[in-house]
């Protein structure tokens, strides 16, 4: 019995060293990585889009160094950068992210989710708005990464909001993974021409670093923004960017018919006041679509609106539209910066707010030009008939600024500003 006691205790040691030995092991290994799943699409429709500017390698933090550096380890000075895309390797001293060049067009000016999440934030990203992303929509993807989208004319997704893929494409005959339309391409915040600013940011030791998409390609050695560090040797990046786009990144979009255009003087619009007594709304005799007239108002900065414009559209059948507006050239500096959209469509209303004061500016060698242009407010089924209808009001819509305290309304002033309304056109899908 002795000797059986012995050999169960032996046993019983034996086990115990061993759970030890492997439990050391396991405490002094290395931590492995295990690289994330690629899951961006493209954050456009289509294919052919140009890339403007890159991720900078040395320190994409806006602070500039006096030189740039692309994901194969080449490096530019910055004095041979070329900010409009010109030049060999797209460069832009201190880029946290990738522009590339979406014009207002048919198609191209549509700004798409690159992935689904929740938007954490829709609105200014400066209390400036002539300065950083301007309209701007972040992404939260619920894997350590955020997307964000700079620069846009228009934002049609609100903070809370969730991004899902289209279910019409998941099925036959297109067996697509094809994200909405969250904005429209524009200039606003420090820009000088269309285009959109897509940034990814990775959450690393409670705080959001900016990420390469395209990943680090360089053969000698670490990413250099994997070690970069600030003056007193403090590390300021710590990551090492990956390939983060899925196999097929392209987003088709939908055929599309079309389109039909309604003009301020057709039997679709009116405008009107709550207060018919105190309604001003004026008429600007040329400079609008096709060179006619155009309507226009001045701004208020009560959360209530006064002054209404709107087209309610005759709908044959049940089907989706992308909803298009005309912004006229005239008096640019005037503009509102925050005009105040409302959709009326099939499953219920949704607010789009659009920058008019940067639409169609452009800053070529410090000359200024602005230009009309067509500015989507996003794609919506209308019911059959003339429930539906597309509204801006006087009231201008005050999207928070994401540095500072949020208030429900940018008060731009009573009469500060002017609300310019034109045509309006839809593309069927």
């Amino acid at each position: 019995m002795k000797y059986f006691l012995r050999i169960i205790n032996i046993i019983l040691l034996v086990l115990v060293l061993w759970q030890f030995t492997t439990l050391a092991s396991t405490v002094a290994a290395p931590l492995k990585t295990t690289p994330p799943t690629p899951f961006l699409y493209n954050p456009f429709y289509g294919t052919g889009v140009t890339i403007l500017n890159s991720f900078d390698h040395q320190y994409p933090t806006y602070d500039k160094n006096g030189s740039f550096m692309y994901r194969d380890g080449t490096i530019t000075l910055a004095a041979n950068c070329k900010y409009d895309g010109t030049s060999d390797k797209k460069c832009y001293d201190g880029h946290s992210g990738i522009d590339y060049q979406l014009v207002h067009d048919d198609i191209l000016g549509n700004v798409v989710a690159a992935a689904q999440g929740t938007v954490t934030y829709a609105g200014w990203a400066a209390v400036d708005h002539e300065s950083s992303f301007g309209l701007m929509i972040e992404i939260d993807h619920a894997n350590n990464y955020r997307t964000i989208y700079g620069h846009l004319s228009s934002i049609i997704y609100q903070t809370g909001d969730q991004v899902r893929p289209d279910s019409r494409w998941n099925g036959y005959p297109y067996f697509k993974t094809v994200y909405p339309q969250i904005g429209t391409t524009g200039t606003t915040g420090n820009s000088t021409t269309d285009h959109l600013h897509f940034d990814v940011r990775y959450l690393l030791n409670g705080t959001w670093k900016a990420t390469d998409p395209y990943g680090w390609q360089g053969t000698q050695g670490k990413d250099p923004w994997e070690v970069d560090k600030d003056g007193q040797g403090n590390l300021i990046g710590g990551i090492k960017s990956v390939n983060l786009w899925v196999a097929s990144p392209v987003q088709p979009y939908r055929p599309i018919d079309g389109p039909l255009v309604f003009d301020d003087n057709s039997s679709i619009f009116s405008v009107g006041c709550k207060t018919p007594m105190t309604c001003n709304w004026r008429t600007q005799p040329t400079g609008g679509y096709n060179g006619g007239n155009f309507h226009w108002t001045s701004t208020t900065n009560s959360s209530s609106y006064n002054y209404f414009a709107q087209w309610q559209p005759p709908v044959p059948i049940m089907t989706e539209y992308e909803i298009q507006v005309y912004i006229p050239s005239w008096e640019p500096t005037n503009r509102t910066n925050a005009a105040r959209y409302e959709i009326k469509h099939a499953y219920g209303t949704k607010v789009v707010i659009v920058d008019q004061h940067r639409v169609g500016y452009k800053n070529v060698n410090n000359t200024i030009t602005y230009a009309p242009q067509w500015v989507s407010l996003g794609h919506y089924f209308f019911n059959k008939g003339s429930s539906n209808y597309v509204r801006v009001t006087d009231s201008t819509y005050g999207v928070c600024n994401k540095w500072s305290q949020c208030s429900p309304f940018y008060d731009e002033g009573n009469g500060a500003k002017k609300l310019l309304v034109d045509a309006m056109r839809a593309y069927a899908n």
